[in-house]
Parts: C-alpha cells; sequence; structure tokens
C-alpha cells in the first residue's frame, strides 16, 4: 500500500529533495548555487517533484486540516525575495503560514513545456525556488511553512471550476494587473532578461525602447545590468541564445475563489501586504449582518495600533525569537481574535469590547518583546553575525483586518459553497488581513 505523505511531511520531502540535489549545504556563496543548476539537476529535482504530487496521490488530503493554530494562507507577491521578506516579517503573528506550491507540478503541464522532458526551460525559475526554499528551510524543518498543491490539481471538480474562472474572468482587473504595473519589479524582469541576451541584440531592443539615448549609453546600461545580475540573488548570467530558451513564469498561488476556497478548507485566513489583492478579496464579502458593524469596531481599532515586524532578520533568527517565546501572548491573543470570527456569525458589543481590552493588554505584553528582539538584532549587527541584505532591524506597520459575515461563491462557485456545506465547513467565518508597513 502506498504510503500519502501530509502536508508537513511532503514539505520536508521537498525541502530534503532541493538541498540533497542542489547540494545546499555545502553551499558557501550563494551565487556558488547558480553553476549548480544543470539540466541534469533540474529533472531530478521535478522528478521527485513528481513522486511527491502525483496525480494520483494528491488530493483534498494534500491540504491541512483545520485545527486550533492561527494559520494564515500567504496571497502576497509572486517575486521569490519578496515571498521570503513578507513571510519572515508576519511569521511572530502567527502560528503556521501555508503557501500554494511555488514550483510547477510537471504532472499538470505538457511534454513541450514539462520540466522533466525539456529541464533547460526551468533554469532562471529553478534558481528562483531553491531561493525560496533555502531561504525558508528552518520554517519548513519545524512546520511553521506548509506548502500545499496548487488548488485546481486536488480534484476533478476543482480543476473544471478553475477553468470555468478563468473562462469567465472577473469583474475588475486580476492581482497580477498590479504586481505588473509596479515599475521596480517590472524594470527587474526585463534586467533578468534583457541582461542576458548578447551585446548586439540588447543595443538592438534598447535603440528601439529609448531613441533618445546614444550608443554609449546604451553599452554603459548594459554592463550596469550585468553587473545588477551579479549581484542578484535570483538571476542568472549565462547568455540566453534566443526567446525559447527558456520560460518566465509568474505565479500568484491561486485564483480569488480557489484561494478562499483554500484558506477556509484549512480553517486559516489570507493575508497579504497588498492593499490591491486585500480589496479585491474582501470585496467578495456578502452583504453583511447588522452585527458586522460591531466587528467593524474592532476592525478600525487594530488599524489605528502600530504594531512592529521583522526586517531583514534571516529564518534562523526568527526561529530562535519563536523559541523563546517572543510575541506569544499576542500569537495567543491572535489566535482567540480568530476563533471568535471564525465560530460566531452574531457578537455582541459586549464580546467586541472584552476583545479590545484584551488586545490592549496584549500590546502592553508585546512591548518587552519587541524590545528583547531589537536588542537582540542590534547585538548580531554589532557582531557582525551574517544578515541579509540590508540592515536587520524592526519596521513599524499595522494590520488592517476586513471581517464579514460570509463569503460570496456566486455563479461559477457554486459547487465550492455546496462541497463547503456538505463537508461542514463554516461559510461565514472570512477574515483577510493587510499589512501595511510604513514606508521608510
Amino acid at each position: 500500500m502506498i504510503s500519502i505523505p501530509t502536508p508537513e511531511e511532503s514539505s520536508k520531502l521537498i525541502l530534503n529533495a532541493a538541498v540533497n540535489i542542489f547540494e545546499l549545504n555545502r553551499l558557501k556563496h550563494w551565487n556558488d548555487i547558480k553553476s549548480r543548476i544543470t539540466e541534469d539537476r533540474i529533472r531530478l529535482f521535478y522528478e521527485t517533484i513528481f513522486s511527491i504530487r502525483h496525480p494520483h496521490l494528491i488530493g483534498i488530503h494534500s491540504v491541512p486540516e483545520p485545527t486550533p493554530k492561527l494559520r494564515g494562507l500567504y496571497l502576497g507577491d509572486i517575486e521569490p525575495t519578496d515571498i521570503v521578506r513578507s513571510i519572515l516579517r508576519f511569521s511572530l503573528y502567527v502560528d503556521q503560514i501555508v503557501l500554494i506550491d511555488p514550483f510547477q507540478n510537471p504532472g499538470f503541464v505538457t511534454a513541450e513545456h514539462n520540466p522533466i522532458e525539456n529541464p533547460h526551460l526551468y533554469k532562471a525559475d529553478t534558481l528562483k525556488v531553491l531561493y525560496l526554499i533555502t531561504k525558508l528551510a528552518p520554517q519548513i524543518q519545524d512546520g511553521t511553512v506548509l506548502f500545499v498543491p496548487e488548488p485546481h490539481t486536488l480534484t476533478r471538480e476543482l480543476f473544471d471550476e478553475h477553468l470555468r474562472e478563468l473562462k469567465e474572468g472577473y469583474d475588475g482587473p486580476f492581482p497580477e494587473d498590479e504586481f505588473l504595473s509596479e515599475e521596480p519589479r517590472r524594470a527587474k524582469m526585463q534586467m533578468r532578461f534583457y541582461g542576458r541576451v548578447p551585446l548586439d541584440r540588447f543595443k538592438s531592443w534598447a535603440t528601439e525602447e529609448f531613441p533618445d539615448k546614444s550608443e554609449k549609453q546604451i553599452i554603459r546600461m548594459y554592463k550596469d545590468i550585468r553587473s545588477f545580475l551579479e549581484r542578484d540573488p535570483i538571476s542568472l548570467t549565462e547568455y540566453i541564445k534566443n526567446d525559447h530558451t527558456e520560460l518566465q513564469l509568474f505565479r500568484s498561488g491561486a485564483t480569488r475563489n480557489m484561494a478562499l476556497y483554500m484558506a477556509k478548507r484549512m480553517g486559516a485566513f489570507p493575508f497579504t501586504y497588498s492593499r490591491f489583492k486585500h480589496n479585491y478579496i474582501a470585496e467578495t464579502f456578502e452583504s453583511l449582518t447588522p452585527n458586522l458593524a460591531n466587528w467593524s469596531n474592532l476592525s478600525a481599532c487594530f488599524s489605528q495600533v502600530e504594531l512592529k515586524f521583522l526586517n531583514n532578520v534571516d529564518a534562523k533568527q526568527v526561529r530562535v525569537f519563536r523559541e523563546e517565546g517572543r510575541l506569544s501572548n499576542f500569537r495567543s491573543f491572535l489566535r482567540t481574535t480568530w476563533a471568535n470570527v471564525a465560530n460566531n456569525n452574531t457578537v455582541s458589543d459586549s464580546q467586541i469590547r472584552d476583545l479590545q481590552d484584551e488586545l490592549i493588554v496584549s500590546l502592553e505584553q508585546a512591548q518587552s518583546d519587541w524590545a528583547a528582539i531589537d536588542r537582540s538584532i542590534l547585538n548580531n549587527v554589532l557582531k557582525n553575525a551574517p544578515v541579509p541584505t540590508g540592515l536587520a532591524s524592526l519596521v513599524t506597520g499595522r494590520l488592517d483586518l476586513a471581517i464579514g459575515s460570509g463569503i460570496v461563491l456566486a455563479g461559477s462557485t457554486a459547487l465550492l459553497q455546496a462541497k463547503s456545506e456538505r463537508q461542514k465547513f463554516r461559510t461565514y467565518n472570512p477574515m483577510s488581513v493587510l499589512i501595511d508597513l510604513k514606508k521608510s
């Protein structure tokens, strides 16, 4: 009988595959990994992924069951460096963070674009995957971070629903539009491609794109981009011979309704640093009950409170903070708040006042933890401890909660609503969290 790994076990298997196949534990410098991304290793890695995420093995059981844990489903930025930074920033405020698989499942890709059949297409993408896995390794190892399959790969019903959702489209712009419209990210995407083409081809593109620049300026631009590739942890430097040598993949985790289904299925709340995506999710909340005003009072209370988040602190240090019990009391309060949201369709004024009072007490208790974390970060800096690019610190921000009484799963998503009701999942427990950081 085939043993089917739990979500925790499969996440560790994926981590171990990356470490063993690419010898990540032998790296002296991150840039050394770039020479190890060979076709043979890429193929072996995805063959292992295929054995873990085989279509006959994955299903609803691949998603963790709801537990008393405070579990967040990450629906933020696609860029690996941003994902790592975002997850580590929020990790002291939750018990567990779930990520939709950030890699391609070979079982759902045609041969032409399959990483096992054509591993050369996935060199750049594999580097991004390895960066994410490496930086989150301590959290994956202790179960704080889990990978789950893309929702449309779990059942045929969900696959059909996913196709319907894509075909019918949204009433507004896709969340990816926000990602693609942000100029710094667009610029990096262009540099990671055009910096790897030969100079003559770059000149041809840049002359058309920047007609006001001289040939000397264009050559200087090319050198600057090549220098960026050398420094950038998720950029390869080897030259691309033609447009079809590698795939440029963009991932957002899941479509809106699929993400909400997954969150409900695993007893998690979606969280993001993107106000666009936060509002996009909040738009799905039903016409609200009279008691929503009370929840809104709690949301408003949260939005006025300044919290602190880790910035440029590596995963090992984050794990130390958790082992020391930092912010455990505040996590307990957030756990209580989530339980109230998840289990109460109605809430009284007195219950809201109690939660507001608990928030104030929890914040007072958190002050000493933040001070201890700040001292620890400072000590590490003074000792010249290895830290990621940028100075380790605490940044200030707020948690913006959107709380409603139900999720709209209308039209093409009726299947998901019916399925949830059959399995006795609550449909009145949505909470979306936006981490709103102050701009430095």
